[in-house]
């Protein structure tokens, strides 16, 4: 079992036993803190080796951990027994919903279009609404945490997160809620930066009465310029504590990401302009490919310094011969990241 906000519940747990001559009982066994050791007794699961047990706990206080093993009993006139390893799990009242260094914690979320991106050694991984790529114009991206929250147990409820923003004019990220699974989904906070990061934070109270809340991320774009969107990591729901009085305050920049921008004109003839950005000086590669992935031709190969750049490509391979009509694919690699976008050459 894993970590948990609520201060009662009853969860299953399941317990594989195995004897050369057979099992005979399986009993599950817990503790809060230091309190009076509880057990209740499990059901085989059919004829496997496999049992449940259900483990319930009542008004636990947050910070309480609850050690939980279990205990086989053999089939043989002594009764032996055989005591499992033990484990725990802890009630908070800092429950993280997303953090994003581990690629398990997707698992948590029906992501649609999102997905996980490094961003720099010091945010490292966050969940992005475009990963490795610009968003597309008039996005409708929505990503669902797929368990629904139930804050009737608490005095109060907040949610605060690392929102990184390089959202250009006209686009914008949503963070939503509803209540109940058929109930309309309401805009708690609007964001629109540009190469900002902030911690915010979205107060719960008003849902404190219900049972059954539904948090979503939507990011929505319109039909002019695109950048790389919404960065979103560390996503705490901080409970029986007032939301902090919070001011507008940037915690990091977001240094380490390079840029490939839409090339331009897109589609071209013969001619074509591609700008990207770089975070640092190093080494960058700038390729052309076709859709079979075979190399083009190589627009920049070296050291650059960091700053915006810009290569042009005039329709031709390595050689010097000009290319059919078709789609090609640009690709940017440079501080350990690659990025890569679609090209039309139309005669």
């Amino acid at each position: 079992l894993s970590d948990h906000f609520y201060p009662s519940g009853t969860f299953d747990v399941y317990v594989v036993a195995t004897d050369n001559i057979g099992i005979s009982a399986v009993s599950l066994h817990w503790q809060v803190g230091e309190s009076t050791i509880q057990s209740s007794e499990c059901t085989q699961i059919g004829t496997s080796s496999e049992f449940v047990g259900a483990l319930t706990y009542v008004d636990v206080e947050p910070g309480s951990t609850i050690r939980y093993w279990a205990i086989a009993t053999d089939v043989s006139s002594v009764g032996n027994q055989s005591e499992s390893e033990e484990k725990e799990f802890s009630i908070t009242d800092d429950y993280i919903i997303g953090d994003f260094e581990n690629a398990a914690a997707l698992n948590r979320w029906d992501l649609g279009a999102w997905g996980r991106q490094f961003v720099n050694a010091e945010l490292r991984y966050a969940l992005n609404d475009s990963p490795l790529s610009l968003y597309e114009p008039n996005a409708d991206n929505p990503c669902y945490l797929i368990e629904s929250l139930d804050l009737t147990y608490f005095d109060h409820a907040y949610l605060t997160f690392i929102s990184g923003e390089m959202i250009e004019s006209g686009d914008y990220g949503l963070l939503q809620f509803k209540r109940g699974e058929n109930g309309l989904w309401q805009t708690k906070l609007t964001v629109n930066g540009l190469d900002v990061v902030e911690q915010r934070y979205v107060n719960l109270d008003n849902y404190l009465n219900e049972n059954e809340v539904y948090i979503r991320l939507l990011f929505t774009s319109d039909e002019n310029e695109e950048s790389i969107g919404w960065f979103v990591d560390d996503i705490h729901l901080i409970l029986n504590q007032e939301m902090p009085e919070v001011g507008i305050k940037d915690i990091m920049m977001l240094p380490d990401l390079i840029v490939l921008y839409p090339a331009f004109p897109n589609p071209f003839n013969p001619v074509t302009s591609i700008r990207y950005n770089l975070p640092q000086a190093g080494l960058v590669k700038l390729q052309v490919f076709d859709l079979m992935g075979r190399e083009i031709r190589t627009l920049t190969a070296g050291f650059e310094n960091a700053g915006e750049k810009s290569a042009i490509w005039d329709a031709k391979d390595n050689q010097g011969n000009l290319v059919s009509s078709g789609v090609y694919i640009y690709r940017l690699e440079a501080a350990g990241q690659v990025q890569s976008n679609k090209l039309i050459l139309l005669k």
